[in-house]
């Protein structure tokens, strides 16, 4: 009876010791990583930590070793961690640079912080501060899309808040213009475009700066009647310049402070 019990324990620990390597990161020394994201045409990924940094245990523990995180992280970028307090040096852009200075210029000013480097090594920004899976997987989806080029990581959380607040308020005309904002300026999907503005022409109110960028869209497709037609709407429902379409924006930002 000891020896099945003694055995069933055994097992447990193998499952679960077996279950806790899959979800790990591989973290890479910062040379190595350097080297393999520019092989691999990969963004790096650097996870600035101390050994006095309880947060950072906390973000090894929980968002480090969840099941999608690590999947992510595995199969898109070069993971790599580093403790600017030990010794050691980074040879970054064909110069060695000691592991605190190298962490000046990464921009890092608390623990934890995550880094984000372009394949040839060039700092795209730093995100300060513990992380929630969840959170950390739209950071990680938001490089993955390559938006990073174009579009800021805040502008592109305030974007994942719209999409969640419209399925709630799928007629709301102010969501669905600053959505329309975000499919034509940032995204070029000019039908997701049209299809929200046309949202928020709708109703008792319709908004002039949607009617504007209607206009816009028209113009862009050759179609002189169109184009006419909606700008003709747009000054008789008040639309004053362009400048207030990104005002508009602005505001609708403003309103909506749970992003």
């Amino acid at each position: 009876m000891k020896a099945r019990i003694l055995l069933t324990s055994i097992m447990l620990f193998i499952s679960f010791s077996l279950s806790s390597a899959q979800y790990s990161v591989d973290w890479k020394e910062i040379n190595e990583g350097l080297k393999l994201a520019k092989e691999q045409n990969k963004i790096m990924l650097v996870s600035f930590y101390t050994d006095w940094c309880k947060w950072c245990k906390k973000m090894e523990n929980t968002t480090y070793s969840n099941k999608d995180v690590v999947s992510k992280i595995t199969k898109n970028f070069i993971a790599v961690k580093l403790n600017p307090e030990k010794p050691g040096n980074v040879n970054y852009m064909g110069r060695d640079i000691p592991y605190s200075y190298f962490k000046q210029g990464s921009r890092v000013q608390g623990f934890p912080a995550t880094v984000f480097f372009s394949p040839d090594g060039s700092l795209i920004t730093t995100i300060p501060g513990y992380r929630e899976p969840d959170d950390f997987l739209e950071t990680l989806e938001y490089f993955e899309s390559g938006l990073y080029s174009s579009l800021s990581i805040d502008d592109y959380t305030i974007f994942k808040a719209f999409q969640q607040q419209i399925k709630q308020k799928p007629n709301d005309p102010e969501l669905n213009f600053a959505l329309g904002f975000f499919y034509h300026d940032y995204f070029d999907d000019l039908k997701k475009a049209e299809d929200h503005y046309k949202k928020a022409i709708k109703g008792k109110n319709p908004m002039p700066e949607a009617y504007m960028r209607l206009a816009e869209l028209e113009a862009g497709r050759k179609n002189k009647k169109k184009s006419k037609e909606y700008f003709s709407k747009a000054i008789d429902s008040g639309f004053v310049s362009i400048k207030a379409i990104f005002e508009k924006v602005g505001e609708i930002i403003k309103n909506n402070q749970k992003i």
